[in-house]
């Protein structure tokens, strides 16, 4: 009996998974590694021009940003349950209460 076992055509007759590429594994690897080099790089350097567009603001001792008609809020959310075994998490959140009949000018 063919129960249970594959056909030709791959489970229940479908037809069989095609490979993701043709092209070599070595070649594949070095499409995969310039990507992630690129999205390091390129998200460094994001990083680093906002770190200095923030260390100048300092420097330069700007006045901060109006915030009227915004609150920001800051804490954690933690679960724990103890029926069928112990289980806890705590993750932070910020959270935005927004004064929607007077909304911050940006």
């Amino acid at each position: 009996s063919s129960r249970g076992r594959e056909g030709p055509k791959g489970p229940k007759g479908g037809k069989r998974p095609r490979a993701m590429s043709c092209l070599p594994k070595k070649v594949l690897s070095f499409c995969q590694a310039s990507k992630l080099l690129w999205a390091l790089l390129s998200h460094g350097l994001r990083a680093a021009g906002c770190l200095l567009l923030a260390l100048g603001r300092l420097a330069l001792r700007l006045p901060a940003e109006s915030c009227e008609g915004i609150q920001f809020y800051e804490g954690f959310v933690t679960h724990a349950r103890q029926h069928e075994g112990s289980h806890k998490f705590e993750y932070a959140v910020r959270m935005a209460l927004v004064d929607l009949d007077a909304p911050p000018a940006w």
